[in-house]
């Protein structure tokens, strides 16, 4: 994985962002990141609490710099609370058919109490319509 990393001019002690940015404002940035079976997400670190929205799930290989690597399960419709790390990271979808579709919101502001990993499915199939009648206009 180092070799690609590196001629991408990205290293460990040199990160680059996570994916596409799509908005930032004082509050909140939101990134999009789309991966193809076998392609990298090359070096990046996560400075600030943040939600990874995943949309379509893959199978993720993820190395940090100290060499420490790991791999996950990420499923479809699903959200991931992280709180922010120290460490800087690279992953590739190890998929052989799955392209991973997921949305990255950097929390700029600071959790006060909550420093647990949190896990929530969304638009379950079970999940029922918001509407409870129709309205009249």
């Amino acid at each position: 994985m180092n070799a690609v990393l590196d001629a991408e001019g990205r290293s460990a002690k040199k990160p680059g962002p996570p994916g596409t940015l799509l908005f930032e404002n004082a509050q909140i940035r939101i990134w999009e990141l789309i991966l193809g079976p076998g392609e990298y997400c090359l070096w990046h670190d996560h400075p600030y609490d943040h939600l990874l929205i995943a949309y379509d799930g893959a199978k993720i290989e993820g190395v940090y710099a100290d060499g420490e690597r790991i791999c996950l399960d990420v499923d479809d419709r699903q959200a991931y609370y992280i709180p922010k790390g120290a460490r800087t990271e690279a992953a590739r979808n190890v998929s052989e058919d799955r392209t991973l579709r997921e949305l990255i919101v950097d929390l700029k502001v600071p959790a006060l109490d909550n420093n647990a990993v949190a896990i929530v499915n969304f638009f379950r199939p079970e999940t029922p319509t918001t509407a409870t009648a129709t309205p009249t206009f």
